[in-house]
């Protein structure tokens, strides 16, 4: 086997054991605010879980916000499942956990914090 067949093979073994992870975070700057996008895209068609847990402020005063649904995925087609901007935060620490049960495979969570 030539040595790029051998690359090649290695990369696709690799590719096929990574974890599909079809709910996931994007989160960026947006003029002022911060965004956090939960986003859904799978090759196939199938039904995600998904529940997303904001919490801003300290402890004893912090404000929470939970947003869950069943994400239907389609193949090839990227949806946005929630747009939240959190604007004014000021020096609050703001947190999100994302806790998906997927498709297929084990449940996972993402965990996002606020840089301030």
């Amino acid at each position: 086997m030539d040595p790029a067949s051998i690359l090649f093979a290695a990369a696709a073994a690799h590719a096929a054991q990574a974890p599909v992870r079809p709910v996931r975070f994007e989160t960026g700057p947006v003029v002022g605010v911060e965004l956090i996008s939960v986003v859904g895209e799978s090759p196939v068609a199938c039904s995600a879980r998904y529940r997303l847990e904001v919490t801003a402020g300290a402890a004893g005063s912090a404000s929470r916000s939970v947003q869950s649904g069943v994400a239907q995925l389609e193949p090839g087609r990227r949806v946005t499942l929630v747009n939240l901007r959190l604007a004014g935060q000021g020096s609050r620490q703001v947190s999100a956990i994302l806790t998906v049960e997927p498709c297929s495979g084990k449940p996972y969570q993402q965990i996002w914090t606020s840089t301030d």
